[in-house]
């Protein structure tokens, strides 16, 4: 299944899928930028997904919560094979920049794979989280943020981006409230919108083969860009689908709209 809808200037696409299937139908240099974040390794997925689960009572004037382990997040893992396939499509379909977030220990992977495509590995860029959960066991330092990968199409030449001289370290805090959806990996919405606006420019068509809940696709529609995606999971594509229509923003049975209810006593 396939969503598609024109916004004025800011078309998006978004298919229900397999990204790898999808990607070889695609005409070489047929994407301006790939802004993308796929699973990680089984080191991350085996770890903790720790959800913000409420229970009575309060702490420090907060609801208690409770952090709960998976035995796995629930979206798959990256293996090398996985990595150099991608790679050689995204390498081939994408003009400019190619962007990745993946597990600090697959970068060396990544740029092995890009780069043995026909790309250029240029830098890992970082996430870094000011509001990350603490090592609760405090035995360790905690982690810091995310990185992503910073690789070009093309192995020479010359570069634009939007940032200027400033460095490639993104500051945002983790999803929460209204914005967070049922995605167990969402990316906040700041984030998506500052990767964006520095990598690619107005019109450009961006490409996000792991599309999750959608963040990328909604940076893109605010900011003029125009969007392509996949998404393999039903129910996360629905949710995509939803965030990139602008329904998160309307009144439903589930989530009432802001005013409902109110008495008009004019």
């Amino acid at each position: 299944m396939t969503a598609s809808e024109q916004h004025g200037s800011r078309p998006w696409t978004l298919h229900h899928g397999d990204c790898l299937a999808g990607l070889r139908t695609l005409a070489d240099k047929s994407v301006d930028v790939t802004i993308t974040d796929p699973p990680y390794d089984k080191h991350v997925d085996a770890g903790f997904a720790t959800m913000g689960k409420h229970l009575p009572g309060k702490v420090n004037g907060r609801g208690k919560q409770q952090l709960v382990k998976h035995a796995s997040i629930g979206i798959g893992v990256m293996t090398d094979a996985k990595i150099r396939a991608l790679a050689c499509q995204l390498v081939r379909v994408t003009k400019r920049w190619i962007n990745v977030f993946c597990a600090f220990e697959q970068l060396s992977t990544y740029q092995r794979e890009l780069e043995r495509a026909g790309g250029r590995y240029v830098r890992c860029g970082a996430w870094e989280k000011p509001d990350s959960t603490p090592q609760l066991s405090g035995d360790r330092p905690a982690t810091w943020g995310e990185c992503f990968v910073v690789a070009h199409a093309n192995a020479s030449g010359a570069m634009h981006w939007n940032g200027g001289g400033k460095r490639g370290l993104y500051k945002a805090g983790v999803c929460r409230g209204y914005e967070r959806s049922e995605h167990p990996t969402q990316k906040p919405l700041s984030l998506m919108l500052d990767l964006v606006e520095d990598f690619s420019d107005p019109g450009e068509l961006v490409l996000d083969p792991f599309a999750g809940s959608g963040t990328t696709g909604v940076a893109c529609n605010q900011l003029g860009r125009r969007f392509l995606g996949w998404e393999l999971d039903a129910t996360y594509h629905e949710i995509a689908c939803r965030r990139l229509r602008g329904d998160e923003a309307k009144p439903r049975k589930e989530q009432p709209g802001l005013f409902d209810g109110l008495v008009n006593h004019g």
